[in-house]
């Protein structure tokens, strides 16, 4: 509750750092600079959002959705949001984190529920005096679900390092030819 109260209390400075972030990843003169950087773009146009985020009861959790509808109602159809949502495994057992696990079970039915919009099911939120939001379609196109263990029963104990590996993880999908 205090991310999104947070997100609506600065709403505007916000809602302004997502439209012109959008705006100069879409300019021309960037997509040649990429080019020239051999960083990998997408040759089907559009502008690619990546929305990280714990689920464990932060900020995150608390605005991931919010972000999501503010960003869509600045993109392109043919562009994609995709969510990048840390499960509360890496919390566990730390100080202070007793509802880290309902925290993410809430976080998660809210996108579930989202998750089923369509032509039939529309809302409007009004972000401040100066933004509202059309909501009509789901927030992310793709939900990507990190935890800090592994299938081998590995895991990572510091947030640190998680985060190394999910920024890791994102420059390969984004910016490398693999």
């Amino acid at each position: 509750a205090r991310g999104r109260l947070a997100l609506f209390a600065k709403s505007e400075e916000i809602i302004n750092s997502i439209r012109d972030a959008i705006k100069q990843v879409d300019l021309i003169k960037s997509r040649k600079q990429m080019y020239e950087d051999e960083f990998l773009v997408s040759n089907r146009g559009g502008v690619e959002v990546y929305i990280v985020g714990s689920l464990a009861g932060g900020t995150g959790s608390g605005m991931f959705l919010d972000i999501a509808f503010i960003a869509r109602s600045f993109l392109e159809a043919r562009s994609n949001i995709t969510g990048v949502l840390v499960l509360p495994g890496i919390f566990t057992g730390k100080a202070g984190v007793h509802l880290v696990n309902s925290n993410a079970y809430g976080a998660l039915k809210e996108l579930e529920h989202f998750s089923g919009l369509g032509l039939d099911y529309n809302f409007t939120i009004e972000y401040g005096t100066h933004h509202r939001v059309e909501v009509s379609q789901p927030p992310l196109d793709l939900i990507y679900m990190i935890d800090n263990t592994n299938e081998a029963g590995k895991g990572i104990r510091e947030t640190a390092e998680l985060q190394a590996i999910i920024a890791q993880g994102l420059y390969l999908q984004i910016g490398s030819q693999i």
